[in-house]
């Protein structure tokens, strides 16, 4: 199998332990069809894909999602405890970032599909809709963090759940329940979740455990107590819970008894200029009694609005806040590599086991080629050869990571053959140039 004589076998080697001995090689030729795939991948494109190199009859990878033993949160936490090992050697904190994305979907039978709002054309569409728990890592030669998907719920509205006769959960419990789990796989570490507006709610900040800390947006609006004052004397009667009143954001944005610090802050792959407020605080409404970091930023040359962010772990920096929200973007743009570059909405699977399994399947599809690249694709000579002299990028993107790797792994194919070797080459130079022209 050429996914396995290739640098990328070592990492598809150590996922093994989760599947049963006849499933091994099916997810590895699986992964081997859906990366190699051009266009739509249906799974009749990604068996096509396989051609001689694939074992098995077509209707065993049809049957992977729908009838074999393997389950989707082990998947996952197998590719994180990999990234962890290769990117968070000897530090204390796990930085993950969270959100929901849709999965346009056509058919009324498809299961758990409904009417969502689709934020990137801003219009209601049928679709499922994926609550998505992704970890950040930084590496030396990436401008910016990368988003690693690694565990999955699938989101059933009201209606659909009174039509399924399903308990009905929002998504920040569904937010919840994956941070659980990915928090009892790794207790040892102390675990920071970077996420949007829509989860800075008392669902989520009730349920978070004592090891991880929110880092989210809040609104202009919202309202904010100072922290209660230690009493001399114990008096009679319950203790205060919150202090006085503070005045709203943009005003205390604007007084002056509270200096701006000037910072600069990486985001977005540059060095920007900001002013930052940062002082505790309660949000009583939502976090209750636990205290809050709340972090005004601001650009000095008045190009954007002030941002308001909060953390629960008063003892970050308010320029570590800041840099936080913005590596939050990750997500984002891993939701649409998916879609774009790895087919997420072009499967055809409609019954409930097959549709909760083949999009997380994608994702962990996408952070599989991310772990590799960034352990070995980017020091190979498939991708530096790659680029053409013109080509003065500094960060690789995802549809780079992809070709590099199908190149690798056309090359393995070749090299195990037994032409001669300038042949050999030739044609590894020529199939290498067709994968990065796909």
């Amino acid at each position: 199998m050429p996914i396995l004589s290739s640098s990328i076998g070592d990492l598809i080697l150590s996922l093994f332990s989760i599947f049963t001995s006849p499933t091994q090689q099916t997810f590895a030729e699986l992964v081997f069809g859906w990366i190699m795939a051009g266009g739509k991948r249906a799974i009749s494109s990604v068996i096509k894909a396989m051609e001689g190199v694939r074992s098995k009859s077509y209707s065993t990878y049809l049957g992977f999602f729908s009838k074999a033993k393997w389950d989707v949160d082990q998947l996952g936490l197998a590719v994180c405890s990999v990234a962890v090992r290769f990117f968070y050697a000897g530090r204390s904190f796990l930085y993950t970032t969270g959100d929901d994305t849709i999965s346009r979907r056509s058919g009324p039978k498809v299961y758990g599909a409904g009417i969502h709002y689709d934020c990137s054309n801003f219009k209601a569409t049928w679709s499922n809709s994926w609550v998505v728990l992704s970890l950040l890592v930084k590496v030396p030669f990436l401008p910016r963090p990368i988003s690693i998907p690694i565990l999955f719920r699938l989101y059933l509205s009201e209606k659909t759940c009174q039509k399924l006769c399903a308990p009905s959960e929002t998504r920040s419990e569904l937010m919840a329940e994956t941070l659980q789990i990915f928090r009892s796989r790794f207790s040892d570490y102390r675990i920071i979740l970077s996420t949007d507006g829509a989860y800075a709610n008392n669902i989520l900040l009730s349920s978070l455990p004592l090891n991880v800390d929110l880092v989210s947006r809040v609104q202009k609006n919202a309202r904010f107590y100072e922290l209660p004052k230690k009493e001399r004397r114990r008096r009679r009667g319950r203790p205060c819970k919150k202090g006085e009143k503070l005045s709203k954001l943009p005003q205390i944005a604007e007084e002056g008894s509270m200096p701006w610090i000037r910072a600069e802050l990486k985001k977005y792959g540059k060095t920007r200029k900001r002013l930052l407020k940062a002082f505790p605080c309660l949000w009583y409404r939502v976090a209750k009694t636990r205290p809050i970091l709340l972090v005004i930023v601001r650009d000095p040359e008045g190009k954007e609005q002030d941002q308001y962010f909060f953390t629960t772990n008063v003892e970050l920096s308010p320029a570590e806040v800041a840099e936080l929200m913005a590596a939050r973007w990750s997500i984002e743009v891993a939701f649409w590599e998916s879609k774009t570059l790895l087919g997420l909405e072009d499967n055809r699977f409609w019954v409930k086991k097959s549709v909760s399994r083949v999009a997380p399947f994608v994702f962990l599809i996408e952070s599989i080629v991310k772990i590799w690249f960034c352990k070995w694709g980017h020091k190979g000579a498939y991708f530096s050869l790659g680029r053409a002299e013109w080509y003065h990028k500094e960060r690789a993107t995802f549809s780079e990571m992809l070709n590099t790797l199908r190149a690798e792994l056309l090359a393995s194919e070749i090299s195990r053959t037994s032409m001669s070797r300038p042949l050999k080459r030739k044609i590894i130079r020529l199939l290498r140039n067709i994968a990065w022209a796909a």
